[in-house]
């Protein structure tokens, strides 16, 4: 009888330390899952801003060149990729927030606006 009783009793240690190890693993796999998509946005974020950089030196490059009255594609282009990108970022680049400001002083509301409808 006490063997049996022995035995009983390690037959539902057994099934809980088996339900233990599930409810690690699916949290150890919650956490996993967590990290590779934190992981995947922060390579998203770096993506994005490097793209960025690119495009604001590119428009950098351009400034000394641009007609005061007209704007040209490549630009305009530059510029929809900065929206583009600064639309995915979780953090704020206030230099980027001037430079759309200075294009929509010089060129107008409408230039913009047909910018940010080319990006669409």
């Amino acid at each position: 009888r006490e063997c049996q009783a022995s035995l009983r009793r390690a037959t539902l240690r057994v099934q809980q330390c088996s339900q233990q190890l599930v409810g690690e693993r699916d949290r150890t796999l919650t956490d996993l899952k967590q990290a590779a998509q934190l992981l995947d946005r922060n390579r998203r974020q770096r993506d994005a801003l490097a793209v960025l950089g690119e495009q604001v030196a590119f428009i950098a490059d351009q400034a000394t060149d641009l007609d005061p009255h007209e704007c040209n594609d490549e630009i305009k282009q530059a510029l929809a990729t900065i929206l583009y990108c600064r639309s995915r970022l979780f953090t704020n680049v206030p230099e980027v927030d001037t430079i759309i400001k200075q294009f929509r002083f010089k060129f107008g509301r409408q230039f913009m606006d047909g910018v940010i409808a080319e990006d669409e």
